[in-house]
């Protein structure tokens, strides 16, 4: 299922020579403890060292954050809250 879901996220790992069979998993236990696959799967699986942390790949990590920080940003813009 997950493999499907985020295949760029399997080629990866299976690449960086992760258990293919162990994908599944991995992933079903990241979201059941309320991790976001969509959004974090990535970064779950480079923090636990299943997956190499490349310089490119923690670029594009930083990106994603940047663009969720802005969303953030703009949410309380509209409801015009203090920002930090």
């Amino acid at each position: 299922m997950w493999k499907d879901k985020l295949p760029d996220t399997y080629e990866m790992f299976v690449r960086d020579g992760g258990d293919p069979d162990l994908f599944e998993g991995l992933i079903q236990g990241w979201v059941d403890s309320t991790g976001d696959p969509e959004e974090s799967a990535k970064r779950y699986l480079m923090g636990t060292g299943r997956l190499t942390a490349t310089k490119a790949r923690y670029e594009l990590l930083c990106e994603k954050s940047k663009s969720a920080i802005e969303e953030i940003k703009q949410v309380g813009l509209r409801l015009s809250l203090p920002l930090p």
